[in-house]
């Protein structure tokens, strides 16, 4: 019998270090044969284990992505954007006169770059495409620091007037099959001829979100209106600023110059007061709170999974505590024993973190194909060294947690009383005892907490699938394109076009209605305007206070939604382009503007005429549910025709049959025109609240966890329990106790720690769980019902892992109970 490498000389006990290289190569062996032997405990305790560095290792994934990783930039915490306050909340939004000024007048930047966000039509690819795009500065690309694939990002002589693009790769092979020799191509953006000049990594578009970038000419007509006005903000400024500049010197230089500019332009003052952030930050904006809650939540799982092992190491080492004494009694020291019962400790986390790693990268690609735009740089997130640094430092911190204390107590024997054991080779330990005990006391609270938690969000996300939005969700199948303006120059046309796609998407047999408007997604179904006026009473004109959402829609739009009309009328085909112009107010703004019910018949100064109100409507939650209802108007679509159309079906057969009749009718009409967004209502609204979804969903799932793993260290407990105190039990019953007095203790003792643990759990959530009040909707931190109801939940499935240890100790027999000893 190998003793661990030691000479004995004199009383001294000397270690021979050349043994232990092969001494250790016994031990895993040993490790592996012994944990081989009980197939039962090895893999309850992996799967315990993997259950909880799994999901660790997922959530620490996402969080290395977003959050830890820098952006594939050079130097990219020298990158910064500039933000300015708006009625909105704070968006980099800046006018193009001052930012000309802060770039002339800076001193500590390597230089500023400006861009604007626009959509096209792209032609000349393998089929024509919508696509996101930035006109920016020509210098866009060195202020990154982007190093295009191929070709060149903007050649230094390009200048605002130069049609020259930079595709994406996602666009690149997307719309050119990665074909290589597309530098020097021509392709047409809105019916303008470019020549693509280079294309730029897919890292770039992430954090751009663009597919094509043009160079920016702030005096082409489209921008000219607004551009030059210091009021107009319609850019977004980036900035690297030199070497060795910090963020805080960099805004007191913008700050200084704004201060002087404010004295020459007053009306701009609050124009030019921005604020400075790097762009890594700007982009993470509030993912980082909710990111850091989740992570939290995951390592409450991975705690309750290692006293969970803890606890069956406990036990497994009181099973063999005969094992121990008699290698102790031939000359294994305790320091040899400890290492031999960390080793198959460490075997098991290494076993688990395999696992753990194969189901992390699973649950990443199901986060990615399931929640792709559920959080920022999704598409960046994948499992890099930092992610196997982490795998390796949980792997050997779970050790220590729950391997050390188990091979502690499993070291310290009584050799007398060990050795004189019979064939079970069970011990009594009341320290054991109330050492599992309370692990299951923690485990019990931390779930609590994590239950509790996950009940809030649930909660939350019920109330916000609930919420009343105005408008019909089942059934609405939606599309939109947008015309070409080199083919769809006049208003006839437009109307034209947007009358046969009503006509031929009404004859699909299952649609039922159809309805068109200028925009149809949850993030902007029109736009905001302000200083129109309106006629009072007596007839004088005033300007409309506030500001309202502007949709422009045909005759059946707003059936199609069943959007409530309140009085009055909704548009038909008499509101054409020859017709007196009118328009329909919803609830909140006619309520602004006129006496209620008295809005139809009066009139609204708007788009440089009068206009007559025909009906008043419900106010709707346009953003989805987390957005409030919003001042609008609506006016017909052949009296203010659109470029950008959308629709609204909605069809009596399932909307996944109908989406592709949809795609390939409205193709049909003008195969140059690209149709995107087709889809659902219903995954729209799924968009809008996707990162509520996700959270609620995760925290559920680590809920879940917790109460399974907490329910089986309960178990674990109590059957232990019975095992230990069999001949005790035998006695008790052989001198006449009754096995409902049986069932009683034991179930009664378990009850006692879940109640421990319960308390425990409260009085944790209490505190913790107003972290999670920013991720709430309507519902408070202390919401007394989801405690009580997860306080009723803990308490019944501690009920059920107890209650088959109490039945088993209650149908014991004296007889055989007293032979087992």
């Amino acid at each position: 019998m190998d003793r661990g490498g030691a000479e004995a000389s004199g009383n001294k006990r000397v270690v021979n270090w050349r043994f232990i290289p092969e001494s250790l190569a016994k031990d895993v062996r040993f490790a592996a044969r012994s944990l081989a032997r009980n197939p039962g405990f090895t893999v309850i305790a992996i799967l315990a284990l993997t259950l909880g560095i799994a999901s660790s290792i997922s959530i620490f994934t996402v969080v290395n992505g977003v959050l830890i990783n820098p952006l594939d930039l050079p130097d990219p915490d020298q990158i910064v954007i500039f933000l300015r306050n708006t009625p909105y909340g704070e968006l980099p939004m800046v006018s193009f006169p001052n930012f000309e000024d802060w770039r002339k007048q800076q001193q500590t930047f390597v230089d500023l770059t400006a861009s604007d966000y626009t959509e096209m039509n792209l032609a000349g690819g393998n089929s024509p495409l919508r696509l996101r795009g930035y006109r920016v500065t020509p210098d866009f690309f060195r202020v990154l620091g982007v190093k295009p694939l191929i070709g060149s990002a903007f050649p230094t002589e390009t200048r605002a007037t130069s049609r020259v693009a930079v595709l994406s790769q996602a666009t690149w092979e997307k719309g050119f099959g990665s074909d290589p020799r597309v530098i020097g191509r021509g392709i047409r953006l809105d019916d303008q001829a470019y020549e693509i000049c280079g294309v730029v990594p897919a890292a770039t578009a992430s954090f751009a979100e663009s597919d094509v970038w043009i160079p920016l000419d702030p005096h082409h007509p489209e921008l000219l209106r607004l551009a030059r006005r210091r009021t107009g903000s319609l850019f977004r400024v980036l900035g690297r600023v030199k070497p060795g500049v910090t963020l805080q010197k960099a805004q007191a230089e913008i700050d200084v110059i704004s201060r002087r500019l404010e004295k020459s332009y007053p009306e701009a003052r609050e124009h030019l007061k921005v604020r400075l952030q790097t762009l890594q930050d700007h982009l993470v904006g509030d993912t980082r709170p909710r990111l850091l809650a989740l992570m939290g939540a995951v390592l409450f799982v991975l705690l309750i999974a290692c006293l969970n092992t803890a606890s069956l190491l406990l036990t497994r080492g009181t099973l063999r505590a005969r094992e121990v004494a008699v290698r102790m009694a031939i000359g294994a020291g305790r320091f040899r024993v400890i290492r031999q019962f960390l080793i198959e400790s460490l075997l098991l986390a290494v076993a688990a973190t395999v696992v753990g790693m194969l189901l992390a990268q699973a649950a990443i690609r199901l986060l990615q194909s399931e929640f792709p735009e559920s959080l920022p740089r999704m598409a960046e997130i994948s499992i890099d060294w930092h992610v196997l640094g982490f795998a390796l430092v949980v792997a050997l911190l779970s050790v220590f947690v729950f391997g050390l204390v188990p091979a502690l107590r499993s070291s310290r024997v009584n050799f007398g009383s060990a050795l004189k054991e019979g064939a079970s080779g069970t011990t009594y330990s009341s320290a054991s005892l109330r050492l599992r005990s309370a692990m299951v006391i923690v485990q019990v609270s931390l779930s609590a907490i994590l239950v509790i938690g996950a009940g809030l969000l649930m909660k939350s996300y019920w109330l916000l699938t609930r919420v009343e939005l105005g408008f019909r969700t089942e059934n609405i199948v939606t599309a939109q394109t947008v015309l070409s303006s080199a083919r769809y120059k006049t208003a006839e046309d437009k109307i034209r076009f947007a009358r046969e796609a009503e006509d031929r998407l009404r004859a699909i047999p299952g649609v039922e209605l159809v309805g068109t408007t200028n925009n149809l997604t949850f993030s902007n179904w029109g736009f905001g305007v302000r200083g129109f006026e309106y006629e009072t009473a007596d007839g004088q004109r005033k300007e409309a206070p506030g500001t309202a959402s502007y949709k422009i829609v045909g005759p059946g739009f707003l059936e199609t939604l069943g959007i409530s009309l309140l009085y009055g009328r909704r548009f038909d085909h008499r509101d054409n382009a020859q017709s007196a112009p009118v328009l329909i107010l919803d609830r909140s703004l006619a309520e602004r503007l006129f006496p209620p019910g008295k809005a139809v018949g009066r009139r609204v100064f708007f788009e440089e005429r009068w206009t007559t109100v025909v009906g008043v409507v419900d106010s709707i939650r346009e953003g989805g549910p987390l957005d409030e209802p919003k001042a609008a108007l609506y006016v017909p679509f052949d009296q203010s025709p659109v470029e950008r159309i959308g629709w609204a079906i909605k069809t009596a057969v399932p909307p996944g049959v109908m989406i592709p009749v949809v795609r390939r009718v409205l193709s049909e009409i003008d195969r140059d025109q690209p149709v995107f967004a087709v889809g659902t209502m219903r995954e729209s609204l799924a968009t809008s609240v996707v990162a509520d979804r996700l959270n609620t969903l995760l925290m559920l799932g680590f809920g879940g966890v917790a109460l399974i793993l907490a329910a089986l260290g309960l178990y674990g407990v109590l059957a232990y329990q019975v095992s230990s105190r069999t001949r005790e039990i035998g006695i008790r019953m052989a001198i006449g106790a009754e096995r409902t007095q049986v069932f009683r203790q034991i179930a009664t003792g378990g009850l006692k720690l879940v109640a421990a643990g319960l308390c425990l759990g409260l009085a944790g959530a209490v505190g913790l769980t107003r972290f999670l009040s920013g991720m709430l909707y309507n519902v408070k931190p202390l919401d007394w019902p989801v405690f009580v109801i997860v306080a009723v939940l803990l308490v019944c499935a501690g009920v059920l892992a107890l209650a088959v240890p109490a039945w088993k100790a209650s149908r014991l027999s004296p007889s055989s109970a007293l032979r087992t000893e």
